[in-house]
């Protein structure tokens, strides 16, 4: 992913042991200030909830990195109240922002998915 491709700001950015690979690329093309820490709560099937609560606490802007469906339950945990129903149709390599707009209540702003990033672009 080139630099810049992203313009984000990013304080802390927390992954899934398992995505080291995946966590380089991005943490070299947006640099987040505190680095990147290994975050327990990210496997393919771990409760959604549990991040929902790390979540509220956190007053940081943060960059996860996981497995799905985990992602994609969470993402509906925190704009619709339930990880049952799928609002966003996530692909591998894909980003989703979200932004708290009062404690407890989340909305999209923005995706990404991998098809939308011209072949050139990625290869730089």
């Amino acid at each position: 992913m080139p630099r810049g491709f992203l313009n984000l700001t990013l304080r802390r950015y927390c992954i899934a042991g398992s995505l080291e690979q995946t966590a380089e690329v991005f943490a070299e093309a947006l640099k987040p200030e505190n680095g990147i820490s290994e975050a327990d709560g990210l496997d393919p099937l771990a409760d959604p909830k549990i991040w929902a609560e790390r979540l509220e606490e956190l007053g940081e802007d943060l960059m996860l990195v996981g497995h799905l469906p985990h992602l994609s339950r969470l993402v509906s945990l925190l704009t619709l109240k339930s990880p049952e129903h799928e609002i966003i149709k996530f692909s591998m390599g894909g980003i989703v922002c979200l932004e708290r707009i009062k404690p407890r209540k989340w909305m999209i702003l923005w995706a990404v998915i991998p098809d939308m990033i011209p072949d050139q672009l990625v290869r730089e």
